[in-house]
């Protein structure tokens, strides 16, 4: 909800680029926001939350100038409160890699007059300052190359009493290529190669005494087969290929193997997800643009077939129509249970999801409403079942009005037995099968500098063959909080408890208790985050993390943690960490990394140099890394 308000109120944003002479310019990005605070983040910083901070100029728009040369290219977002905004007047746009789009600039696209300074207007080239000299930068081609590239060395120790030993070592290495753009004119297209993506274990425990022959094995095969090696004995190969036409009256577009499925979101849920791969393959065909818009009247359709579900094949097809407030939406989803014989692709019961959607907006009111009806159920029973079984429905009622600081919502969601999404997630949308959740959430901002927030659910079994009426309540009360105007501290505070109540709780259980709590504090130039864990059974796990730049760039972190309870192998942890972005444009600016990790992962395992975070505390989770230790250095490259 916070981001659609942000996107919603984001009314302009223009990029403003100059030719100073020399090969260099002078990039201003401008923006339009109604928030009390805003960032602009992207690879001339690394991306270091929160971004370089813009300030207001005289025309109230929000604005940052950077100077760069005119041979770079530059990702970037706007970041405010924790959300990031994609800008969709960009002169171009790049996959995140998150289901999502940075803005792009090429620089010499500009300079030259072959990108636009913003969509679908008329491309010029930007002129140099009268006297200038500099060599002239000819326009690149729109294919970009990227990688996600980490090499990192881990060796893994036992820390309970009496088991303080050697592990075993690791080679973690993944690198993926990605290359994206227009592979000819109007033929957009994307493939990924894995280049390697793997784990080596090149000494353990059984074997500590040869160290010797796991040193000389990795030294082989880095000099030899590096690829081969470090990719866990696994040759390089294409991982995903997605393309298509962009057509005025027809858009088609086909994917395979890891490309992600293209994303839709109908009103309430998402029903393509786009973590589902594409697998052995799918098209979309879908209406162009001159079809989709007739003055206030817009309409879109589409058909996917395609092989994603587990080879099986299948399609999906959509229909989707508004005028001003009111929005209708349609979707059909079949998957045969035949995978190779296609004269029994009809014949054969299938898969099947209706999908109906409806949205009314007035004003800064809202009311959003969707109805799934499955076709079949796991065991076959197509019409054995009743149609409560396998039906799903959720309502939110809600309002966004930025002049009062309020938003808040109501919802009521129920999920039959076999209610399912074919492309979608069904269980983090729909929610538990047999169940029903009445939910409310809201925010309100007291001033510019406090703000408060609330969700809460009550969740009960919707099967009234069930005997079990427990109601589970939980409530997530949060507060956001600038510091400097109440007792003159340059931070801000985000904090938040989550709590539980149960009316009839099963044998064992509590009846009312804690999940969990939080905070961050944010200095100018360190983060402070405590999280209380209790989501665990038998498990408790407090944790304090901190991290900060010190000299010359370097980030420092570290945190300790307490466990306590019957689950718990061991009670202390800490962790100690730190990471360089070295200066070395013609390496593409790699990142270095150490860590000593010590019964405790805020990492997550993901071989990065990040914090991995979930309410301010390790999102691995209470008992993650609870009786080993690992040590691990690394080199990563992400552009």
């Amino acid at each position: 909800m916070t981001a659609l308000l942000l996107l919603g109120m984001s009314t302009f944003a223009e990029i403003v680029l100059k030719d100073l002479g020399g090969g260099k310019v002078s990039i201003t990005f401008l923006f339009k926001h109604s928030a009390s605070e805003m960032n602009v983040i992207g690879s001339f910083d690394n991306w270091t939350v929160p971004g370089e901070a813009m300030t207001k100029n005289a025309d109230g728009l929000w604005e940052y100038t950077l100077e760069a040369m005119a041979t770079d290219e530059i990702q970037y977002k706007f970041f405010v409160k924790d959300v990031w905004i994609f800008d969709d007047q960009a002169p171009d746009k790049k996959d995140d890699g998150y289901g999502g789009n940075n803005g792009l600039i090429v620089v010499a696209d500009i300079l030259s007059g072959a990108t636009p300074m913003k969509p679908g207007a008329a491309a010029v080239a930007v002129a140099a300052p009268a006297g200038a000299t500099g060599t002239v930068i000819a326009p690149r081609k729109k294919v970009q190359f990227g990688t996600e590239t980490y090499f990192d060395s881990t060796t893994v120790l036992g820390t309970v009493s009496g088991d303080e030993e050697f592990v075993e070592s690791d080679i973690n290495a993944k690198s993926i290529w990605k290359f994206d753009g227009d592979l000819v004119p109007n033929l957009p297209g994307h493939l990924e190669i894995t280049a390697m993506d793997g784990q080596t274990k090149f000494m353990t425990e059984a074997d500590a005494d040869n160290a010797y022959d796991g040193i000389e094995a990795a030294s082989t095969g880095f000099i030899v087969n590096p690829f081969y090696y470090f990719g866990g004995n696994k040759r390089p190969s294409l991982a995903s290929l997605s393309f298509g036409i962009e057509g005025s009256y027809l858009e088609w577009q086909t994917g395979y193997m890891d490309a992600g499925l293209p994303a839709r979101n109908s009103y309430v849920w998402e029903t393509v997800d786009p973590d589902n791969k594409a697998g052995e393959g799918y098209s979309l065909f879908r209406l162009g643009s001159k079809l989709r818009a007739f003055g206030d009247f817009e309409f879109d359709a589409a058909v996917m077939p395609n092989k994603s579900l587990d080879g099986y094949f299948g399609y999906l097809a959509w229909l989707k129509a508004s005028y001003y407030g009111v929005a209708l939406d349609f979707q059909y989803d079949n998957r045969s249970n035949e995978k190779t014989d296609s004269s029994l692709y009809f014949d054969v019961s299938m898969r099947q999801d209706y999908i109906a959607g409806i949205q009314l907006v007035q004003d800064w009111y809202y009311l959003r409403g969707q109805y799934l009806l499955s076709r079949f159920a796991p065991d076959g029973a197509v019409d054995n079942s009743a149609a409560a079984k396998r039906s799903a429905y959720k309502a939110v009622l809600g309002m966004d009005d930025p002049g009062l600081g309020v938003k808040a919502s109501v919802s009521y969601a129920n999920r039959g037995e076999f209610a399912q999404l074919l492309y979608g997630d069904s269980d983090d949308q729909l929610g538990d099968p047999m169940y029903q959740k009445v939910a409310v959430s809201g925010a309100y901002r007291y001033t510019y500098s406090a703000s408060w927030f609330l969700d809460a659910d009550a969740q009960t079994a919707s099967d009234s063959d069930n005997a079990d009426e427990n109601v589970a309540v939980t409530v997530k009360p949060a507060v956001e909080l600038d510091l400097k105007t109440y007792i003159n501290v340059p931070a801000k505070l985000n904090a938040y408890v989550k709590g539980f109540y149960n009316t009839d709780p099963a044998s064992g259980t509590d009846a009312m208790g804690m999940n969990s709590a939080g905070a961050k504090l944010a200095f100018e130039k360190y983060n402070l985050y405590y999280k209380l864990d209790n989501g665990t059974a038998d498990c408790m796990f407090n944790t304090l993390l901190v991290d900060t730049t010190v000299v010359e760039g370097v980030t420092l972190q570290a945190g300790a943690g307490v466990r306590t309870g019957s689950a718990a192998n061991t009670n202390a942890a800490f962790t100690l960490g730190a990471f360089k972005t070295l200066d070395a444009p013609q390496a593409k600016s790699p990142t270095v990394y150490a860590q000593f990790l010590y019964n405790m992962d805020p990492y997550d395992g993901t071989a990065e140099h990040d914090f991995d975070l979930d309410g301010y505390g390790p999102d691995s989770g209470a008992t993650a890394l609870d009786g080993l230790a690992n040590i691990r250095f690394g080199i990563s490259w992400n552009y």
